[in-house]
């Protein structure tokens, strides 16, 4: 017997130590399957009893006894309990959003794991979800994770009763009353089963035990008076005084309630007492409704008017406001368990779950608006910013075919003839209020850009404006994302999105060439536009995503970079990192633990799409030995030295021909004046400032302070517009009062310049002429600096500078001055009235 007992214990000695190498999830839980050796536990029947204050009293009394706490009494008053269905209604009231609350899945970086947020579209997850939020009411519970279909997936998430596990001790117990059992807490089974709530933890059922128990005993009475009272006495009356007449009565009144006739003799009556019944529906609907319910109402949900049909509107607002503060609550309790908890837990389970290792669960606390708001929004919005009418068709399910320009007046010049569709000439410039072809889809825009090709009318170095727009606004959306708060600010971001404008406008060359090249061959219009679909699609799907990330890891990189140079005093080098992982790239893992001063990191990560590289900041002397090898040049680079996401040598850049570069970087250039008012901030008012992407970099900061005196004043939005570089014949009117192409030239007086005084009169006379050569419509002299009384001069110059026949452009005139704004028009200064401007000076 001794020997037998030894070999036992030498053989689970070896299962132990077998098991505690075994690094595969998926072996594991097969061999656990396979052998039966998970922790067990006898399931019992679900029984109805009643319960009763006494019954409550004694499993609260056993579940607390310190020596040896046990649930299963309690946990069956629980069941009986939520029977009650108002009770079960609140509690769905807490626990239904919480289930049905949108999530995301983030790395380090904020950005979301689409791909990985699809491991949690399950069953499971739902029931997961209700569990945690259980144990808000039922107090301490056990989850097991540990079935796996097929799949490798998480079959289901069960629940251990109550009755078989022992919080205190962390075991799960075969019986109820077992004073043994199977660590759940440590060993081998603590990656299988997760405790939610504290060891004692009773839960909100404990609070509210005696109300529902009231409750059911009120429901059980008022059945009882039903039964005895609801239909009232019935008292036969005799003088006959003889058993058997007696008996004859007797049995007629036992009948008479299904007959309701009887036959009586002499002065024999039958009577129903008057007033017997006392108000026994109010008594009753009291307790049930407006003691009972009421109270479980408040204690779950805050209050009663989200459960009442006929609770006020304006309590009910507020009790809705502070249910939203519990469902918070909520949410933060279930996120810290699975980002602590659970997690890791699926991770071991099975490789399928890897993926969520390095993510962090987040609620997505996004508001959605309904599409009757949606639709207000677009009105509102449609005069300042182009939309993205992809995500408009998805959104509304509107079938939109087009956005018409928001530029102002689209009517050719006279003389000129409207261009048939959205390119650029590649000679002269083109004009602003050429208006922009805009299609809903990208299929839409791919079959409008093949019949283009096909029938001659477009050239690939002429761009497409759909096209360069669409590219642009999806890699300025990512970077924006990813660079976060400051985007807009960032002298870096805006260097950035000129390099991103240049990038679209050469991947829209390689795509229009690349279909060029298809209509050279001897094929069908038919087998040419599905030819043409196929490559855009590559182009503008495939290859896209590849590039969107890299902008988006790029931004993110460029964004920590600017911070390290920050922490340069305290983290002078930066140590080049790998994941440490099996997917690393020998390539890169070759680079790990450089280390390197922060001003000689001229290539940061990531070195190439698909890199997960990072740089660590560190006081540790930089290595000699060791240096940076096998970087991709055409994707490398440090975002905040050179400005730039993409460097010239990417294959985009490389693969235009000499002759067609600057054609092409010019009318990528030009698609300035179509890009979006991203940034906006109010000035007073329902006034705003919207300030283009590409607004002039040398000037913006005077330009949005007079943008925001003028939008202030005149009680009108304005528009710090784009700034065209190096194009010959293109203007740069710096703002749009009322609309972005209602163009005024900004002139912005210094009193000295390089160390040499400025005269106003010249500079009046100088910013007539330069505004008027911009082709504006108004001029904005901005005299703020100018401290000595100048109106003489102002009218003087005035009179000059837009006379008959002089600077004809220009129709009106802004003046500031001491924070306000004066403004004449052409015709007022021909008629010479200057009464209203002169008094808005003072």
């Amino acid at each position: 017997m001794q020997s037998k007992s030894i070999v036992n214990r030498l053989t689970a000695a070896a299962e132990r130590v077998i098991l505690s190498r075994v690094k595969s999830s998926s072996l594991f839980n097969e061999y656990y399957n396979r052998t039966e050796k998970r922790a067990s536990y006898t399931k019992q029947a679900t029984t109805y009893k009643r319960k009763e204050i006494k019954d409550w009293i004694n499993g609260v009394m056993a579940a607390t006894d310190p020596e040896n706490p046990r649930r299963g009494m309690l946990m069956r008053v629980y069941e009986s309990l939520m029977l009650d269905l108002h009770l079960g209604s609140c509690i769905d009231n807490r626990i239904l959003p919480i289930q049905c609350a949108a999530y995301k899945l983030t790395d380090a970086n904020g950005v979301e794991d689409l791909e990985a947020h699809k491991l949690l579209e399950r069953p499971w997850y739902i029931e997961l979800v209700k569990l945690v939020c259980m144990h808000t009411y039922e107090g301490t519970k056990l989850l097991e994770l540990f079935e796996l279909n097929e799949k490798g997936e998480l079959k289901e998430v069960k629940q251990i009763p109550q009755s078989n596990f022992i919080a205190t001790k962390g075991i799960v117990i075969q019986e109820e009353y077992d004073d043994n059992g199977v660590s759940y807490k440590d060993g081998l089974y603590k990656d299988y089963y997760i405790q939610i709530g504290g060891d004692w933890s009773l839960g909100m059922l404990n609070q509210l035990a005696s109300i529902v128990l009231a409750k059911k005993l009120g429901l059980g009475s008022w059945l009882s008076y039903i039964e005895k009272f609801g239909v009232p006495p019935i008292f036969a009356i005799t003088e006959r005084m003889d058993d058997g007449r007696r008996q004859e009565l007797y049995e007629m009144l036992e009948n008479f309630r299904m007959n309701h006739f009887a036959v009586l003799q002499g002065n024999e009556k039958i009577e129903v007492p008057n007033n017997y019944n006392v108000d026994a529906y109010n008594s009753f609907e009291t307790l049930i409704s407006k003691v009972a319910n009421n109270e479980m109402s408040k204690r779950i949900l805050g209050g009663s008017g989200i459960s009442d049909e006929k609770s006020f509107v304006g309590s009910a607002e507020v009790q809705e406001r502070l249910l939203k503060y519990r469902h918070q609550v909520d949410k933060l309790i279930f996120k810290y368990y699975f980002n602590e908890e659970i997690k890791p837990r699926l991770v071991k389970l099975s490789s399928v779950y890897k993926p969520l290792e390095n993510l962090t669960f987040e609620f997505d606390e996004t508001e959605s608006l309904s599409l009757k708001d949606i639709l207000e929004a677009v009105k509102a919005l449609s005069s300042f910013y182009n939309f993205d009418v992809d995500e408009l068709v998805k959104i509304t399910g509107l079938p939109i075919v087009s956005i018409k320009s928001a530029l102002g007046d689209t009517t050719p010049p006279a003389g000129e003839k409207k261009k048939p569709s959205s390119t650029l000439n590649s000679g002269t410039p083109q004009s602003e209020a050429t208006p922009i072809i805009y299609s809903a889809t990208w299929d839409a825009a791919f079959d409008r850009l093949a019949n283009q090709v096909w029938n001659g009318e477009i050239k690939a170095d002429q761009l497409d404006k759909d096209l360069v727009l669409k590219n642009y606004s999806a890699f300025s959306k990512e970077t924006q994302s990813a660079w976060g708060k400051g985007y807009d600010e960032s002298p870096v971001t805006r260097r950035i999105r000129e390099n991103l404008l240049k990038f679209s406008g050469a991947k829209a060359y390689n795509l229009i060439k690349r279909i060029e090249d298809l209509s050279k061959q001897n094929l069908s219009k038919d087998d040419f536009v599905n030819q043409a679909k196929k490559a855009a699609m590559l182009h503008n799907e495939t290859w896209m995503e590849v590039e969107k990330k890299f902008v988006a890891n790029s931004a993110s990189s460029a964004r920590d970079f600017e911070s390290y140079m920050a922490d340069a005093d305290i983290y002078p080098y930066l140590k080049n990192r790998t994941m440490g992982d099996s997917e690393v790239r020998d390539s890169h893992a070759v680079n790990d633990g450089v280390i390197k001063p922060i001003d000689e990191w001229k290539q940061i990560p990531p070195y190439d799409p698909g890199c997960r590289c990072w740089l660590e900041q560190t006081n540790e002397p930089p290595t000699t030995h060791h240096k940076m090898q096998n970087l991709d040049e055409k994707w490398a680079n440090n975002p905040v030295f050179s400005g730039k996401i993409f460097v010239e040598n990417h294959s985009y850049f490389a693969s235009i021909p000499s002759g067609s570069k600057k054609v092409t970087a010019d009318n990528s250039e030009k698609m300035k004046v179509y890009a979006p008012y991203s940034k906006s901030m109010s000035a007073g008012g329902d006034s705003k400032v919207f300030i283009s992407d590409f607004s002039d970099i040398s000037d913006t900061d005077s330009n949005v302070t007079a943008a925001k005196t003028l939008a202030k004043n005149l009680k009108t939005n304005i528009y710090v517009r784009p700034h065209v570089n190096n194009i010959v014949g293109y203007k740069n009117p710096e703002l749009g009062i009322g609309a972005p192409n209602s163009k005024a030239d900004l002139k912005t007086f210094e009193a000295v310049r390089n160390g040499k005084p400025i005269k106003l009169d010249k500079f009046i006379v100088n910013s007539f002429k330069s505004a008027n050569e911009q082709g504006a419509k108004s001029v904005v002299i901005d005299i703020s600096a100018e401290k000595n009384d100048c109106k003489d001069i102002l009218i003087r110059r005035i009179c000059g500078g837009i006379n008959k026949g002089i600077n004809t452009n220009l129709k009106q005139v802004f003046v500031i001055a001491n924070g306000k704004v004066a403004s004449i028009t052409r015709d007022q200064v021909s008629k010479r009235k200057f009464d209203e401007f002169l008094k808005d000076l003072d």
